[in-house]
């Protein structure tokens, strides 16, 4: 039997999280987007990993269909308690 570690079940709920939130929402204008490099500034987090797990859990919309993570800014400045 296989031994099951924390790493394993982070990349396994990374990757079924890019499969979930693929969906691009054309109501929002391009410019409402973060990248997940500004998230991470805005929030104070060094790690994208921690971007990621938020993306997953459904805090705030996210697409990948650009080839990178874009963040909706409105969304994510809610959840973050910012006007």
């Amino acid at each position: 039997m296989q031994h099951i570690t924390q790493a394993n079940l982070d990349y396994i709920a990374l990757q079924l999280g890019e499969r979930l939130v693929t969906t691009i929402r054309t109501d929002v204008p391009y410019n409402d987007w973060l990248t997940v490099e500004e998230v991470m500034a805005i929030a104070h987090v060094s790690k994208r990993d921690t971007i990621y797990r938020w993306i997953n859990a459904g805090h705030f919309y996210a697409t990948k269909k650009t080839g990178q993570w874009l963040i909706d800014a409105t969304g994510f400045n809610n959840w973050l308690g910012q006007p």
